[in-house]
């Protein structure tokens, strides 16, 4: 077995902006319903192993048809699903650079290898430039982030179909973790392209990263495959339950993602001159600063977690509620003000 590159968790004390998570928890009315919901569960028996009814409220939000979906334990086990279906020892997937570290971690436990395509300061990078590199080096697989995670930068449909075009051997993944919080999505290509497969969750804009739900959607064909693939009972009956009582309350959510987008680009545009806020399509931004430590001083001040990245001269703040935005602008006021 290759040398496993270890997933580290995120810190869960403090005002936590480094994880990408919805700040605030369901709302009251959501968690009544769950409380009277789960005396009812049969806990002494097994979970419907089709998600039947899950995937029927998540397909109806994504206007696809059930068949499209399958459900998994977050996206991270899809993933994870869908590197070991693919990649074998020898085989090679290639994802962009900078990326989500959990790609490294799985392709160590299945021996692939993994490369790495570097991307712009700002994440972009040339779609063409991309599928020559890809063709090269005989990729088997290939998986990103969209938005990506850590720069927030969206690869639109019309370039995703360029890919999908020229790599139409190979299985293309795309991992929509952020996509609520984007312009769009590459999920009304599913039935266009056979190698599209993409991976969604409930954990960032549905606020249930402790649930631990995830979906695949692709077409027909490629879910039925898959489907026989997957772990049996691999999503408990108490986050079916939660999930399915959750997505009943979509306009809740929606004003909650409008709330988050909102701020985000206020943000992006504020006018600091010793700050350099990215571009984001998601409910994060990548950022950059003269001073590191003076910035990193002022988040220990104030008891703020924020995504470091060891080496780097830059890094992740999640766009939390209004209360923990304000108080990030009240730091970055402060920081231009003494820079």
């Amino acid at each position: 077995m290759k040398d496993i590159k270890e997933y580290k968790t995120h810190t869960q004390q403090g005002i936590l902006l480094n994880a990408n998570e919805m700040s605030d928890n369901l709302s009251s009315s959501i968690l009544k319903e769950i409380q009277e919901k789960i005396v009812n569960l049969d806990f002494n028996r097994y979970p419907d192993n089709d998600c039947i009814r899950l995937r029927e409220a998540y397909s109806a939000l994504l206007n696809v048809r059930i068949e499209n979906v399958l459900a998994g334990n977050g996206s991270d086990q899809i993933l994870g699903l869908l590197i070991g279906y693919f990649l074998k020892e020898g085989k090679t997937l290639l994802t962009l650079d900078p990326d989500f570290s959990m790609y490294d971690y799985y392709c160590g436990t299945y021996d692939a290898n993994l490369l790495k395509y570097p991307t712009r300061d700002d994440g972009s990078f040339d779609v063409e430039n991309f599928v020559r590199y890809a063709i090269d080096n005989k990729v088997d697989m290939i998986l990103f982030s969209n938005p990506n995670n850590p720069t927030g930068f969206l690869l639109t449909n019309e370039e995703i179909k360029v890919l999908l075009k020229q790599m139409n051997t190979i299985p293309v993944v795309i991992d929509e973790a952020y996509a609520e919080f984007a312009k769009e999505s590459a999920t009304e290509l599913i039935d266009q392209f056979d190698n599209l497969y993409i991976t969604r969750t409930l954990s960032k804009a549905y606020a249930l990263a402790g649930a631990r739900v995830g979906f695949l959607v692709s077409n027909e064909k490629n879910i039925k495959q898959i489907h026989k693939a997957n772990v049996p009972y691999v999503l408990n009956c108490v986050s079916q339950m939660i999930a399915m009582i959750t997505l009943k309350h979509v306009e809740e959510f929606r004003n909650r993602i409008e709330s988050i987008k909102k701020k985000r680009d206020e943000l992006i545009h504020s006018n600091y001159k010793s700050i350099h806020i990215y571009d984001s399509q998601a409910n994060f931004v990548k950022v950059k600063c003269k001073d590191l430590k003076k910035m990193y001083a002022y988040f220990d001040k104030n008891n703020v977690i924020v995504r470091k990245y060891e080496g780097k001269d830059y890094f992740r703040l999640t766009i939390g509620n209004d209360q923990e935005y304000k108080l990030i602008k009240n730091i970055f006021d402060q920081y231009e003000k003494e820079v």
